[in-house]
């Protein structure tokens, strides 16, 4: 046996040992996320384990097995998808699970004559009843074509990666993280099937390379794809665990992980100052709680140990940089009266107050510095 046919054996077994104690997991935690993604993993190592039955001749000796597991191959791009959604915490309703699921009943049905003739078939490479029932079946060509089940797994791969380039209304710091994680699982898969196209449109050419091992090598990088699985199992255990809100967990005494501070803070920046939420005047730690979906605790937390200041003080002062932005930028004369309002100051007594606070001058001054002509800046 070659050396890379033991190790996508050694991957397989690896693979199923994996997935039974990751879906022991979920069913032990109720985390439905885990028993997805395990069966997931059962159907990546099934595929392995294929390929090595075709390679070692174990098909030849065992026609009846022929195709007995092939059709399994076609859940691994819906289980995919589901596993996406509900890593995510979203719903994914049983109707639409069945739906993506179907594929696979459908090409074992299809199947059955195979099965049927097969059942019989001696212990022999040339037994097998293929050809003859090829011309009874013409679906058979396109069924069992090396590109069929590729190409409908890339697809649901695509429009997994489709789907995720939707807004998150509320993405919690755990819904960043596993979403990071599915974008480099879905690409490390479309890369192997692009791997796999690419074997076949060029094997000629792959074979003069790589005589004799091409095959091979294009299953060990699946098999990577498992370990690396396993690795990130052992390091980031909360990958495999349940989304929950951040703002439904009661608030802690102690420090944030820093991992999860510094995407918290991330949040709040792209909400406060990239989607310019300080210009709401009655904008609040409530309203900032609700649109990332966590609690308050957690987000005047992070703010108070990252950036040092309370949640008004860090509201206020993207205020005055947007009014200090206004004042150096306008081509027209800049109404002060106007601007406490425009950049979200209910009154101009505390917007003169904070702009002192933040530049170390008043308006007046801030406009004679950067000769900015501004009128109506009496208080």
């Amino acid at each position: 046996m070659e050396l890379t046919t033991s190790l996508i054996l050694a991957a397989a077994i690896h693979g199923f040992f994996l997935s039974a104690a990751i879906a022991i997991l979920g069913f032990s935690k109720k985390q439905p996320g885990n028993l997805w993604f395990g069966a997931l993993l059962f159907c990546l190592s099934l595929y392995l384990l294929e390929h090595f039955g075709a390679k070692t001749g174990f098909y030849a000796s065992h026609p009846s097995l022929m195709l007995a597991t092939y059709p399994m191959l076609f859940t691994i791009g819906p289980i995919f998808l589901i596993y996406y959604q509900i890593s995510l915490g979203r719903k994914f309703g049983r109707t639409w699970k069945i739906l993506l699921l179907s594929p696979t009943v459908v090409v074992y049905a299809l199947l059955i004559p195979f099965y049927v003739a097969n059942a019989s078939a001696m212990p022999t490479s040339d037994s097998c009843p293929f050809a003859t029932l090829q011309a009874d079946f013409t679906y058979f060509s396109l069924l069992l074509d090396p590109l069929t089940f590729p190409i409908f797994t890339l697809i649901l791969l695509g429009l997994t990666i489709l789907e995720r380039g939707r807004k998150f209304v509320a993405a919690t710091p755990m819904v960043l993280i596993r979403r990071k994680w599915l974008k480099y699982l879905a690409y490390l898969l479309i890369a192997y099937f692009v791997l796999f196209f690419t074997s076949i449109f060029f094997r000629d050419f792959l074979t003069e390379i790589f005589p004799g091992s091409w095959d091979n090598l294009q299953f060990i990088g699946l098999s990577a794809l498992i370990h690396f699985v396993t690795y990130l199992a052992i390091l980031q255990p909360a990958l495999f665990s349940n989304v929950k809100s951040v703002g439904a967990t009661k608030y802690e005494k102690s420090s944030l992980d820093v991992q999860m501070s510094q995407l918290i803070l991330k949040d709040i920046k792209k909400c406060i100052e990239e989607n310019e939420a300080f210009l709401k005047s009655a904008y609040s730690l409530q309203q900032l709680s609700d649109d990332l979906d966590i609690s308050r605790h957690r987000i005047s937390q992070v703010i108070n140990q990252e950036m040092g200041v309370t949640f008004l003080d860090y509201l206020n002062s993207c205020r005055i940089d947007k009014a200090c932005e206004k004042l150096q930028m306008a081509g027209n004369e800049v109404v002060v009266n106007r601007l406490a309002i425009e950049v979200g100051f209910n009154n101009k007594v505390s917007f003169y107050r904070s702009f002192r606070k933040r530049t170390g001058m008043s308006p007046t001054d801030f406009r004679e510095k950067y000769q900015i002509g501004v009128t109506s800046d009496r208080v």
